[in-house]
């Protein structure tokens, strides 16, 4: 079958019209309803974790209030000297208990939030393991809220028997806004 050269002409005009048509549907309508597509599914698989770690946290509330509110009840004394104080004699204490010697230890202050603060000890202690293991167990155990956060252990001797670790740790003071004299100065 030949068709005349008119009749071929218009038909392709009709196919390359239909291809433009269907590119520009393509392009137009069905690539943003996909694109929208993804993005919705990805929203909802984003949603559908944030709820699961939601039901998760309620599930625990009771628990995690529990632990906030002896957090609170340990945490430092307002006062900042109080604080450092009490730090400082709980330090003493945990070594005069495992029998380890401070070759240094640097108090400081440093900011947290708009609720709290942090009193930071950077320290050096010697000793053998077990009095360096105590030392550790104590500062853990201690009901005053203080957290061990950097831990560097150094061998003294060729045998290991003598240690001197590098450590940091912080005790949180939790800043009352309506009682004056508590904002950091």
């Amino acid at each position: 079958m030949s068709l005349k050269p008119e009749a071929r002409q218009r038909w392709l005009a009709i196919i390359a019209g239909a291809a433009v048509g269907i590119f520009a549907l393509d392009r137009l309508v069905l690539q943003p309803y996909v694109n929208a597509w993804r993005e919705r599914s990805e929203a909802i698989a984003a949603l559908a974790t944030q709820v699961a770690r939601g039901e998760a946290l309620m599930a625990r509330g009771e628990a995690l209030e529990q632990r906030w509110d002896r957090m609170r009840r340990t945490a430092l004394p307002a006062d900042r000297s109080a604080a450092e104080d009490e730090v400082l004699r709980a330090a003493a204490r945990w070594a005069r208990e495992s029998r380890v010697n401070f070759t240094s230890l640097t108090p400081q202050w440093r900011a947290g939030d708009a609720t709290h603060e942090l009193f930071d000890c950077r320290a050096s202690i010697s000793g053998g393991l077990g009095e360096v293991a105590r030392f550790i167990y104590e500062l853990e155990r201690d009901p005053i809220t203080v957290q061990l956060e950097e831990l560097q252990v150094a061998a003294d001797d060729d045998r290991g028997r003598e240690l001197t670790v590098a450590l940091r740790f912080s005790g949180v003071r939790f800043v009352s806004k309506s009682a004056p004299g508590n904002s950091t100065p």
